[in-house]
């Protein structure tokens, strides 16, 4: 079903990259393994937690923080600022 809202998330111009974080659970260590690949082929932040819900258990974590999550959109409005023309019509951050 993650990877369903992701496909939609997509199909609608949103990039589950910057706008989504999904917590996933399983008890089974291969099936979270499975949703944790799936998760990091498919780019999408997560925390895939091998344990038992119901008793509140966590055995493992596997985290997955797409290299450029939230640093892109950081790195992006850097950018902009710099390039932006400042008061007296010269770029910031360009001397010359």
């Amino acid at each position: 079903m993650v990877l369903a809202f992701v496909k939609i998330m997509i199909e609608a111009k949103l990039n589950p990259m910057h706008r989504l974080w999904v917590q996933a659970q399983d008890i089974d260590r291969t099936a979270a393994l499975m949703c944790y690949i799936q998760l990091s082929l498919w780019g999408v932040p997560a925390a895939v937690v091998v344990g038992n819900t119901l008793a509140n258990e966590q055995r493992e974590v596997f985290l997955h923080h797409w290299p450029p999550h939230g640093r892109v959109e950081m790195e992006a409005r850097t950018a902009r600022r710099r390039t932006r023309p400042t008061r007296a019509g010269k770029a910031r951050g360009h001397h010359g």
